[in-house]
């Protein structure tokens, strides 16, 4: 998959997440975490997670799963 493409899957999965609701956020990073399991070479599952995981990081409910370089 191309790069724009993938950048328009999380730009779209971003403007989602900020208008839903946390519970249904976390349910959702579940749901493509599963999908992920099952299929490890999904481009655009992986992609949508990290941008559920940043929404819910700025949100304060998930701690980065990074180490922050100082």
């Amino acid at each position: 998959m191309r790069m724009n493409e993938l950048v328009e899957v999380y730009d779209s999965t971003r403007r989602t997440a900020q208008t839903t609701a946390t519970w249904r956020l976390r349910r959702w990073a579940r749901r493509v975490r599963r999908a992920i399991e099952r299929d490890r070479t999904n481009q655009i599952e992986q992609v949508r997670l990290v941008a559920l995981e940043s929404e819910l990081i700025e949100r304060g409910v998930q701690t980065s799963r990074t180490i922050p370089l100082h």
